[in-house]
């Protein structure tokens, strides 16, 4: 039996309401952003929260950052999505 793997971050974490907040990236800058990932690695953090400590995570800031590593790594998002990562991130 083999387990199905998450198509992208979005299916494993929630994005809080408050991510609203942070401006949208121009079209530009989301083109740009996961070449400059991949030259120079991720160097701003994602922000992850928890209401406490048997609430889900939930990310408050980083979804461009997240949706360029899944561009870089070519749409593996269960590569990027899986438990272990998200909890590293």
């Amino acid at each position: 039996m083999t387990t199905k793997q998450p198509k992208s971050w979005r299916d494993v974490i929630e994005v809080h309401p408050a991510a609203d907040l942070f401006p949208e990236m121009t079209a530009d800058e989301k083109l740009a952003l996961p070449k400059d990932i991949k030259k120079n690695g991720l160097i701003a953090p994602v922000a992850l929260w928890r209401a406490d400590r048997e609430g889900p995570l939930m990310l408050l800031d980083g979804r461009n950052r997240l949706d360029a590593m899944e561009d870089v790594w070519g749409g593996q998002g269960g590569h990027l999505a899986g438990a272990g990562c998200a909890a590293r991130l």
